[in-house]
């Protein structure tokens, strides 16, 4: 969390080729577990763009390298986690070449609050008193704040 209370580890595997877990931890500041818990998420491939903009710079320099490259099978299943002051975690799934993300939200304890579908191009929330403040880029990467409200049971 921005304030120091504590730490989100996300370990993310792919039990087998269809279905995935990832596994969220979260450590107070005194070191001890708050919350362990494990969610299930589809994997999605790697794009065949992605794969290429990893493989051909490293193939241009070292042309032999291309056999000896291993890319996973799927993406990972969090992009971006962001911890709020008043317990939330919000979990990015989703990469830049896809045009909306998903974004799963946890309460304090671990429990998911909310799912929600966004423009890539909203970054970074931040959530206070009912509201989610965001920055979204424009189609010339020029930022604004955002403000949301947060309707609960919706």
């Amino acid at each position: 969390a921005a304030d120091g209370s504590s730490l989100v580890i996300v370990d993310g595997r792919v039990t087998d080729g269809r279905v995935g877990r990832f596994l969220v931890t979260r450590i107070g500041a005194r070191g001890h577990t708050i919350y362990s818990r494990a969610y299930r998420y589809e994997p999605e491939p790697v794009p065949q763009s992605i794969a290429d903009s990893l493989i051909k710079p490293v193939t241009a320099q070292v042309p032999f390298a291309e056999s000896h490259i291993r890319l996973p099978d799927s993406l990972p299943p969090i992009s971006a986690a962001v911890v709020h002051t008043e317990g939330s975690v919000w979990l990015r799934r989703g990469e830049r070449e896809f045009a909306n993300v998903d974004w799963l939200v946890l309460d304090p304890r671990g429990s998911i609050t909310g799912r929600l579908n966004l423009p890539i191009t909203f970054q970074q929330p931040y959530v206070a008193n009912g509201k989610v403040w965001a920055v979204i880029l424009d189609e010339l990467d020029v930022p604004y704040l955002v403000r949301f409200g947060i309707n609960e049971g919706n």
